[in-house]
């Protein structure tokens, strides 16, 4: 998982400081037999060997060690754990070689200490860069840096600026001050760290406060910064870089003594300088150039073929009888005035011809540029025309257009042996200068500057008033005038750097005031700013950067890929720097925009004094590496020879840009070494992951292969889906997407590899694991629970499960379905594949119904149904028991009802025509409360019986009753008809009787004492 890390790089310079007068200057100097002692430990140990920086370089495990032919440097890592080294990647130039030839790529100890990575790689301006890659999670025990402990096997000391000195008899190795950093969603954080002496020879490292969380990451990195000058005031004023990464720069110096000799001697006072760095900052040579007067260099320019180039001012003609004199095409105007120089030097500094160029008043400022074919384009400000010169030409006749007056910004061109092609001039009757100048590849100049109102500029390019604008202006090769145009507001504007795309698009830099409506907001005062326009002069965009105080541009350089560069000083700090503002009157800084303007990044370089930033390059190099040039009091880590003189000297900084690939799953951080578990997935399915690519740096980050996958288990994991390449620089992403498709039981492993061009993570390697699983999917049917809980379970092993059916009050088990069968509970499940089990459940009889009966005549039995039943009215087909049936009035046939599957019958009858009660006694404490009525209805009648009548006294009538009777001597209620009553005797009153609802009367009388039979 992309968990949070520390990157505590550290660097191997790999320059000595020689301890003693004499003593020859090595890489590492100590004793040959320290060398033999350390070649021979642990023969019997693999080793992996490299070269780099002139030396070979050893990684076994539990140590490392850097060795030339009689001297070695080891370090071991003190309580570590048995780790070997890993190589990460090939260096591009390891084709053919042996092991022991083979330059270092990259080399990791991973885990070395618990949660923490240790790499090595190739560092170009060093031997060996180390980085310790910090993993989270341990901090709340023991923070994992404190677990570093490394072991010398020379003496240690901790300089006043933080680098470890390893000290031999004959010199010093320096690793330079560890630094640590975090970046948390775009935003670089610093974190503090430093050396923690340990012992004489051991050490560790401290560090402040960070967050656990995010991945931490310094960009770009100062890799060397090296002063040139004397004791009083040195400036550096311009820059360039071959294509080699040696760099160039010029400005103006006192004297710098002889070490090293200078190609040509210092003239006296203030001289013009020119030198030559080599990529890792040490000086090849320096030049001095000028006479007894006061001469400056503003502008240095390097052609195809290794020649330099350098424009300044100078008080006066350089003297006679020295070799530069010999050399100059155009004199001095000998005025007391500044003139315009222009010199070219070979690549070992050489002069091999210098120029003057100006008038009879002051010549000042000037910038220069370098075409194809060894032209020379110089600008600057000029006070008047330019008079006649020697040899006898003059340069008015080369002039294109005249002085206007004051101060005017003017344009030459040189050919490549220094003479005059033609001459220009630029603005009106105020005061106009150029300040920068570049040439395109059709031989086009632009210049940029500061001016008032002149001219018809571009449309939407008119002078906005003030005390000055801004300009920038194109002129063909012929030096003929094709358009200006005016930037800035209502208060001061200077155009102060120019530089021209491949493209025809021209980037302007300088300072101003608030204007326009730009990308990034003017945050007061004096603020720098950066202005695009395309190749006619139209305004594409602008943006300002800078603080509350005043913020000065003074460099501008474009990389291949569109990216801007600009260099200059801060009074105070701003936004979100790499590098923090160290305070002082001004801070050098350098900062990055992309082609559209987006600011990128910007980084201070200085100390407590005024450190102010005059010149910045680019070289071509992937990522590139960014130079500034300026002048300084002491600040930094200066490389060896460089170390500051006193005053104010020139100073030369190196900074690489990187491109940083990060990679995250959701919000946890991968490191490049580190792991992300799948955890278990079901045998033949497929779980999808999809991870972020970050790249929170300054440069695209270019996938340069697809993504593959290795290891043991590697057809258990799949790409579904590519990244995309590019991944833009400052915060841009993509997604990839890994399938975990498990075929069998058990851990499964493998590594992802994706190529890149991070220096330092390519390739970035990511370790896949997983587990094949068997699933249980346990189901609960309504009514009961189960014992596991149903859910879904891995198994990641043959094993035997058992199951067990727990029912609800009210519920019984019922059985077992799906890979589990019958009513055996529990149930032994043997997971050798997905199984599924449901454990089934049923309702319990909580209550006796009896089912309303059918009525019946009275004689004719009715079957009575009782049921056992469930809170929902349901049948308990289950239940098989008993319950006591009772029948009130005259019923029989009650009594005890066998329960059969939840139902049981009886059968009631009754001979009396009546209601019959139904009720329910026992029941196994089931409810009985069920109750019924049934009703037997009389028969039809079948016979006519008299009711016996009252005796009477002869001569007093009786009443006699005839029903019309069932069977069961039930009167029929529903008989309506007629019957004839007869009574014998002296009796009267026989005779029709109405039956009507089955009964009748009729009054019989008999006067004679006598029985009367009636029929």
């Amino acid at each position: 998982m992309r968990k949070a890390f520390i990157f505590l790089t550290i660097i191997f310079i790999g320059l000595f400081l020689a301890s003693a007068a004499g003593e020859k200057t090595q890489d590492i100097e100590a004793k040959g037999a320290e060398s033999k002692e350390i070649q021979g430990q642990k023969e019997s140990q693999e080793t992996l060997q490299f070269t780099a920086g002139g030396h070979v370089l050893g990684f076994r495990k539990g140590d490392m060690f850097i060795a030339s032919s009689d001297h070695a440097l080891r370090i071991e890592f003190v309580n570590s754990r048995p780790v070997s080294p890993r190589e990460e990647g090939k260096s591009p130039d390891t084709e053919n070689t042996s092991q022991a030839a083979k330059p270092l790529g990259k080399v990791s100890y991973r885990n070395l200490w618990e949660g923490v990575t240790l790499s090595y790689e190739k560092y170009r301006s060093g031997v060996v860069k180390s980085t310790y890659y910090i993993q989270p999670g341990g901090k709340n025990k023991v923070d994992p840096v404190d677990q570093i402990r490394l072991r010398y096997n020379v003496p240690l000391k901790v300089d006043k600026s933080g680098n470890l000195l390893a000290s031999f008899e004959t010199g010093q190795m320096k690793e330079s001050r560890p630094v640590a950093w975090q970046e948390i969603r775009g935003r670089r954080v610093p974190v503090e760290a430093s050396f923690r002496s340990l012992g004489k020879q051991e050490v560790g490292f401290r560090i402040g406060s960070y967050d656990p969380q995010h991945q931490l990451v310094i960009d770009p990195t100062l890799i060397w910064n090296t002063f040139m000058g004397s004791a009083g005031y040195d400036c550096g004023t311009a820059i360039a870089v071959d294509t080699s990464g040696n760099v160039y720069v010029t400005g103006y110096s006192g004297d710098w003594g002889t070490s090293p000799d200078p190609v040509n001697s210092h003239a006296g006072g203030t001289d013009a300088f020119a030198a030559k760095l080599d990529n890792s900052g040490a000086r090849v040579w320096h030049t001095f150039m000028g006479g007894f007067a006061s001469d400056n260099s503003y502008a240095i320019a390097l052609d195809t073929g290794g020649n330099v180039y350098v424009a300044g001012e100078s008080g006066a003609q350089w003297p006679p009888g020295d070799p530069k004199s010999e050399k100059t095409v155009n004199g001095h105007t000998g005025s007391g005035n500044l003139d315009i120089f222009a010199a070219k030097l070979d690549s070992s500094g050489t002069l091999m011809w210098n120029t003057f160029m100006g008038s009879l008043d002051s010549d000042t400022y000037p910038h220069l540029a370098v075409d194809i074919d060894g032209n020379v384009y110089v600008s600057g400000w000029s006070s008047a025309q330019w008079p006649p010169w020697t040899p006898p030409d003059t340069k008015s006749d080369k002039t294109v257009i005249g002085h206007a007056g004051g101060t005017d910004a003017f344009a030459a061109k040189l050919d490549s042996d220094g003479a005059l092609v033609w001459n220009t001039f630029m603005g009106g009757t105020a005061a106009d200068r150029a300040n920068a100048i570049a040439v395109d590849t059709g031989g086009n100049i632009y210049v940029a500057g500061e001016s008032g109102d002149w001219g018809t500029p571009v449309t939407g390019g008119e002078y906005a008033g003030g005390t000055s604008d801004a300009f920038a202006a194109k002129l063909d090769n012929n030096g003929a005038y094709q358009w200006h145009t005016f930037m800035g507001g209502a208060g001061s504007d200077l155009g102060t750097a120019i530089a021209v795309d491949t493209g025809g698009n021209i980037y302007v830099a300088g300072n101003t005031g608030d204007w326009g409506s730009p990308l990034n907001p003017h945050a007061g005062g004096q603020d720098a700013f950066v202005v695009k326009l395309d190749n006619n002069g139209a305004y594409q965009w602008h943006t300002f950067m800078g603080g509350t105080g005043s913020d000065l541009l003074r460099g501008i350089a474009l990389n291949t890929g569109g990216n801007v560069y600009v260099a200059g000083s801060s009074r105070a700090t701003w936004g979100t720097p790499l590098t923090a503002y160290a305070g002082g009157t001004y801070d050098a800084f350098a900062a990055q925009l992309n082609s559209s303007g987006t600011y990128q990044w910007h980084t201070f370089m200085g100390g407590t004094g005024s450190d102010l930033g005059q010149a910045i390059v680019v070289d071509t190099d992937t990522p590139p590496n960014v130079y500034v040039a300026g002048e300084s009091n002491a600040w930094g880590s200066p490389v060896t020879g460089g170390a500051h003189a006193g005053g104010y000297d020139a100073f030369v900084a190196k900074l690489t840009e990187t491109t940083e690939i990060n990679i995250r799953q959701d919000t946890t951080d991968i490191p490049d070494g580190g792991s992300y578990d799948f955890g278990s997935q079901k045998i033949n399915g497929d779980m999808d992951v999809t991870f972020t690519i970050e790249n929170t740096a300054d440069l695209n980050l270019t996938l340069t292969t697809p993504i593959t996958i290795t290891g043991t288990n590697a057809d258990q994991f799949s790409v579904q889906q590519q990244p995309s390449s590019p991944v833009t620089s400052g915060g841009g992403s993509t997604t990839f997407d890994i399938r975990f498709s498990p075929t069998s039981l058990g851990a499964k492993t493998a590594s992802i590899s994706i190529a890149n061009n991070d220096s330092d993570e390519n390739p970035y390697d990511i370790d896949l694991t997983g587990t094949g699983k068997y699933e249980l999917t346990i189901t609960a049917g309504t009514g009961g629970t189960t014992d596991p809980t149903a859910a879904v379970y891995p198994y990641e092993a043959v094993t035997n499960e058992d199951i067990t059916a727990i029912p609800d009050s009210g519920y019984r088990f019922w059985n077992w379905t799906g890979d589990a069968s019958g009513t055996n509970n529990p149930v032994t499940v043997t997971m050798d594949s997905h199984k599924s089990v449901t454990a089934n459940f049923s309702d319990m009889a909580t209550k006796f119904v009896i089912i309303n009966p059918a009525d019946s005549t009275a004689g004719t039995a009715t079957t009575v149904t009782v049921q056992a039943q469930c809170t929902d009215s349901s049948v308990d087909t289950l239940y098989n028991d008993d319950v006591t049936l009772v029948a009130d009035g005259s019923a029989t046939g009650g009594g005890l009802v066998n329960i059969s599957s939840g139902v049981g019958t009886l059968s009631i009858n009754d001979t009396v025509a009546e209601t019959v009660n139904l009720s329910l006694s026992g029941g196994g404490g089931l409810d009985i409360s069920s109750t019924q009525d049934v009703l037997f209805s009389p028969g039809a009648a079948t016979q006519f019986v008299i009711l016996d009548p009252a005796d009477q006294t002869a001569g007093t009538a009786t009443t006699v009753t005839v029903q019309a009777q069932d069977t069961n001597n039930n009167v029929d209620t529903s008989y309506d008809d007629d019957v004839t009553l007869a009574a014998d005797g002296s009796a009267t009153g026989g005779g029709l009787v109405d039956i009507s609802s089955g009964v009748g009367t009729l009054s019989i009388n008999d006067t004679v004492a006598e029985t009367v039979n009636l029929s």
